[in-house]
């Protein structure tokens, strides 16, 4: 039947393949329908239900429908902080969910004293070179360097990539994403070539391991244009705009 937790499993599995491939619309529908079962059938403070709605959060800001992220998101957060205090997992998934929403809509200063606040406490729970603490801290490399910190954002980014990579992460999402963000950094701070190929070996494992019509990938194609064009190789940086809206297409 449709509310059996093995349907709701075998759901939970398909809206998380929508996400890695992108595909938010998708993945809203089933997000939705998860979120209105659970209600039916789950406490408001059962994980599985509070993970839904955090998944339905992140469809949300996906698709830029951040009014809807932030309220739905605010409302979990709370939730977890009084089920289950600051230092649970679940709470500090939300909270992270949150921050990310917050730097979505340019509220830089909240979004950088929220992440700062979690990475403390993830290296408390987990550890300084955990993973979750290392994804954490990567988020915040865009939102410094959104504030004009640019010399700040390339120290941490070069060194979250680096432990990152010590603790074997390289063929994951977070990290690709963090390489992508500091090419990205290395660009406005005109070091072009460095920014040309960390921006190149990004692309060319985003290609690989998400694919080459992953929201991210296509992201990554344009950032690279980008230091093609500031460097006047013109061709190149047309070549892969092209390519981007063929994709689309």
């Amino acid at each position: 039947g449709l509310r059996d937790s093995s349907t709701l499993r075998a759901m939970e599995n398909v809206s998380t393949s929508y996400a890695r491939l992108g595909r938010y619309e998708e993945r809203e529908l089933i997000a939705r329908q998860l979120v209105d079962l659970g209600e039916e059938v789950l406490s408001p403070t059962h994980r599985s239900l509070l993970k839904w709605k955090i998944s339905l959060v992140s469809t949300y800001q996906g698709q830029h429908n951040l009014d809807s992220a932030e309220n739905l998101g605010r409302e979990v957060a709370t939730t977890c902080q009084a089920s289950f205090g600051t230092n649970d997992p679940l709470t500090l998934s939300s909270m992270a969910r949150l921050a990310s929403i917050y730097g979505s809509q340019g509220r830089w200063s909240e979004a950088e004293e929220l992440g700062k606040e979690l990475v403390k406490t993830s290296k408390i729970v987990h550890g300084e070179t955990h993973p979750e603490t290392l994804e954490l801290m990567s988020r915040l490399c865009p939102i410094i360097r959104s504030q004009g910190r640019l010399d700040e954002a390339k120290d941490l980014g070069e060194k979250v990539i680096r432990d990152m990579a010590k603790a074997g992460m390289d063929r994951q999402k977070c990290m690709l994403l963090a390489t992508a963000e500091l090419a990205v950094t290395y660009h406005e701070l005109q070091l072009l070539p460095e920014a040309e190929a960390i921006a190149c070996r990004s692309l060319r494992l985003m290609e690989e391991i998400i694919g080459k019509d992953h929201m991210y990938t296509k992201r990554a194609m344009l950032g690279l244009s980008s230091i093609y064009e500031s460097q006047n190789k013109l061709d190149a940086a047309r070549e892969l705009i092209e390519r981007v809206h063929v994709r689309r297409e």
